[in-house]
This record gives C-alpha cells, structure tokens and sequence, in this order.
C-alpha cells in the first residue's frame, strides 16, 4: 500500500490504542515521559504547554488559520482542515465511547484528545497547502507552523502530564488516518471523479 492509504495507519492506531489501555507504561515510557517534563520547567516551555492546552489560544490560531487559507486558496480547498478537525472530534467521540463501554468507568484519555485534534487540523493545512500550487515563500512557513504544531501538542500533553507517550503516538497515527483519508476523498470529488472505491 501507498504510504498515502489510511488503512495502515487506522490499524496501527488501534493497535496502539489497544496497549495503551491494556498495559501499563514501561519503565522507558516513563523515563521519556518524566525527562520531558522535568526538562520543559523553563518559564518558555511552561507557557508553551499551557498555551496549547489552553482552549482559547488553539481556538484563536485555527480561526486566524481558516480565514486566512480562505482567502488565499480555493475556497473549497479552504474548508479541509476545518473538516479534519471536525472529524478527529467525531473519531475522538467514538473512540472514547469504547473505552467506556469496555471498562465501565471514565473513560481513559486513549488517544490524547488534544493532541487528536491538534494533528488532524495541522494535517488538514499541510495537506491543501502541499497539493494546491507551487511552494511560495507564505506556504513554506505554513506548511513548517503546521508540522510543528504536531510535537508541540505532544509535548504539552507531557508537560501537563495528562497523556503518557504511547497515548499522544495514537493520537497522531489516527490522526494521520483522517487526513490522508479526507485527502483521498476530497481530491477525487474536487477533481470530480467522485470518491475511488478502496484505501
């Protein structure tokens, strides 16, 4: 399969999904977790991870985000992270109702939720600024804000210690399964092929 097929990685997700739940952190799961913490106590990364996890600073820079990619991609084009995001929330939903449903309490934060939502809307923009014209100067630094934003995410959720590794690892292989699934589908209904059968 092509690297770009959803299949491969909504499988690995739920297989890493499935041992976060299922057994505890290792001892290097920990020790990668705690290093990160304890090296991120400068007053910068704590204000990066507080940021990040903060509902209004990520709201503000997607809404900045959506309308500049309104207007200066297709329109259609425009809505594709949006639709990234809204469908990491409705993945997140479901998933989330298993874990509850399969252990009859809370559920557990499997996947990170913020790191979920922070990949698949990063993904979004990487996505129509990668496939919607040549690489001008404004869609480099887009195309770098949005694949930084992935780790940053990750390491809020540590900083914060509010997800161990493997929990952020799903996170971002479902959401990688979101986008290079809306890639495919939105790229043969813009080119009005309609959707291809398959991954």
């Amino acid at each position: 399969m092509r690297w770009t097929s959803w299949l491969p990685y909504a499988v690995t997700a739920a297989a890493v999904t499935a041992a976060s739940v299922n057994f505890p952190p290792s001892e290097i799961e920990r020790s990668v977790a705690e290093g990160i913490h304890s090296a991120a106590q400068s007053p910068f990364w704590l204000s990066v991870g507080g940021a990040l996890s903060d509902c209004l600073v990520p709201s503000a820079a997607i809404a900045v985000t959506t309308l500049l990619l309104y207007v200066f991609l297709p329109t259609k084009e425009s809505v594709v992270p949006l639709a990234a995001l809204g469908g990491a929330a409705v993945l997140d939903r479901i998933l989330k109702g298993i874990m509850f449903n399969c252990t009859h309490a809370s559920a557990p934060d499997v996947p990170s939720s913020a790191a979920l939502l922070a990949a698949a809307w990063a993904g979004g923009v990487a996505l129509v600024v990668t496939r919607t014209g040549r690489m001008t100067r404004w869609r480099k630094a887009a195309l770098t804000g949005a694949v930084l934003v992935i780790p940053l995410s990750g390491a809020s959720a540590l900083i914060a210690k509010t997800n161990w590794p493997t929990e952020i690892l799903a996170a971002w292989f479902w959401a990688a399964a979101v986008v290079f699934w809306l890639h495919r589908a939105t790229r043969n209904v813009l080119t009005g092929k309609g959707i291809r059968e398959g991954t």
